[in-house]
C-alpha cells in the first residue's frame, strides 16, 4: 500500500524535422493526447483499485482487475475472510477501511468497492473514499439498501455532492425468479464484449468517466459467478 505522493510526467514528442521530445511535471488527471503535431503521454504509477471485503466476489473482481493492471489491495479486518484469501499479485491489509482508504492517499486514478454488504465497514470506506479524489466509488447491495445507505452518509460530514458521487447499486444485478437468493446479470450478455470495454475504458483517452464505466460493466461480469449478491 502505497501512502506517498505518486510522481507524474509529461512527456511531448513533436513531429517532423528537427523534431524535440520535452518532460514536464504532471497530474493524474492527464492523459494522452495528439494535436496533429505534437503527442504528449503521460507517466506515472499504475490505476489503483481498494476493494472493501476479502469474500468470493471481491476474489472474481481482483482478478479481473489485476489482469487489466490495476494494483489491487484488498482490505478486510475480519479473520475469517482474509485467511481464506489466494489471489496472487494482490495486496491483502486488515486495517480498519477509513485508516486503509487515508493510507493511500487516493488520486484521480484510484477506484475504490466495498463489498461486504456491512455497513460498519463498507459505510466507513465511503465516507473517507468519496471525500478523495478517486474517479470511481462504488458500494454493492439492492437498490433499498443503496438508498438507506445514501441517507446514513448524510449524517456525517459529506456534501450532497459528493454522495452523489457514489456509484450504487454498482453492476446491474437482479434476483433470478427460478432461484430465491441468488442473483445474476441478464444471460445474453456477451462477456467478450464486456472484455473489449473494460480494455477500452483503460486507455488514458477514454478519461475518468470512461474508467468509472467500465467498473459498473466489471460488476456485471463477476456479479454472474456469485450467488447471492445484491440481495442484501
Amino acid at each position: 500500500m502505497r501512502s506517498s505522493k505518486a510522481s507524474w510526467w509529461r512527456a511531448s514528442s513533436t513531429s517532423g524535422f528537427g523534431r524535440a521530445v520535452s518532460l514536464a511535471s504532471a497530474n493524474a488527471a492527464d492523459a494522452l493526447a495528439f494535436d496533429g503535431r505534437t503527442l504528449t503521454t503521460v507517466h506515472g504509477p499504475r490505476y489503483r483499485m481498494l476493494v472493501i471485503g476479502a469474500g468470493q466476489l471481491s476474489k472474481y473482481l481482483a482478478q479481473i482487475a489485476v489482469g487489466l493492471d490495476y494494483q489491487v489491495t484488498v482490505c478486510d479486518p475480519r479473520e475469517e475472510y482474509t485467511e481464506t484469501w489466494d489471489v496472487a499479485g494482490v495486496t491483502l491489509v486488515k486495517t480498519m477501511p477509513d485508516d486503509t482508504v487515508i493510507a493511500m492517499n487516493l488520486d484521480e486514478r484510484c477506484a475504490v468497492v466495498a463489498l461486504t454488504h456491512d455497513p460498519k465497514l463498507d459505510d466507513l470506506a465511503l465516507m473517507e473514499a468519496l471525500k478523495s479524489p478517486a474517479f470511481y466509488v462504488g458500494a454493492l447491495g439492492s437498490r433499498a439498501n443503496n438508498a438507506k445507505r445514501r441517507e446514513r452518509l448524510r449524517e456525517f460530514d459529506l456534501s450532497p455532492e459528493e454522495i452523489d458521487r457514489l456509484h450504487g447499486p454498482i453492476g446491474s444485478v437482479h434476483r433470478q425468479p427460478h432461484a430465491a437468493g441468488n442473483c445474476g446479470i441478464d444471460p445474453g450478455r456477451d462477456y467478450r464484449g464486456q472484455e473489449r470495454s473494460l480494455a477500452a475504458g483503460r486507455r488514458a483517452r477514454c478519461g475518468r468517466e470512461g474508467k468509472a464505466r467500465s467498473l459498473d460493466r466489471m460488476r456485471d461480469i463477476v456479479a454472474s459467478d456469485s450467488p447471492g449478491v445484491g440481495a442484501g
